[in-house]
């Protein structure tokens, strides 16, 4: 098996520095163009591949959200999904969705594993099993944004930590017993 080539692989066999392999990659205007060309053309001769999980440490977010969800064969949550990895991908985002088949114990265990995988966002539809949501407070201490939301005919609850919208943050908080 072939050895993946990384930034400092690159900068060795260049001879370059890895912060010069690094900002050529990202077509930095800082790099002469003969330089950057040459790295560039190195990197596809060599299926170079950023290393995601070196990103994430670097900026601390991982571009993935997780969705929890009852039952994924229902009509209503198929579509939401549809929508969400619609957004997501316009943002560069990965979308992890998981079924907790309506239990409580399951999607207690879901949430520790979206928050272990650092995800940068979770959206949850709550089981019929879930009377309360003490197990949300977990996401709430590690001030995870999440939305959450229940569907069988209890209050709408919403919590989004800054939101971008129109270049603008903002925090929202909400309940809409109305749902």
């Amino acid at each position: 098996m072939k050895k993946r080539i990384t930034l400092k692989g690159i900068a060795n066999e260049l001879n370059v520095s890895i912060s010069t392999v690094s900002k050529s990659l990202k077509n930095s205007p800082e790099i002469g163009e003969e330089t950057r060309e040459k790295i560039i053309a190195f990197a596809k001769a060599h299926n170079y591949r950023p290393n995601n999980i070196a990103l994430s440490l670097k900026n601390r977010k991982t571009k993935t959200i997780g969705v929890i969800i009852p039952e994924i064969v229902h009509y209503f949550f198929s579509s939401v999904i549809n929508g969400i990895i619609a957004e997501a991908e316009k943002q560069d985002y990965l979308v992890i969705i998981l079924q907790s088949n309506e239990s409580k114990e399951m999607e207690k265990k879901q949430v520790e594993l979206l928050m272990s995988k650092r995800v940068d966002g979770i959206i949850i539809s709550l089981s019929n099993e879930s009377n309360n949501d003490e197990h949300l407070e977990t996401i709430l201490q590690k001030d995870i944004p999440f939305v959450c939301s229940f569907v069988h005919g209890r209050a709408e609850l919403v919590r989004i930590r800054s939101v971008k919208h129109n270049g603008c943050h903002n925090e929202q908080y909400g309940i809409d017993p109305g749902l």
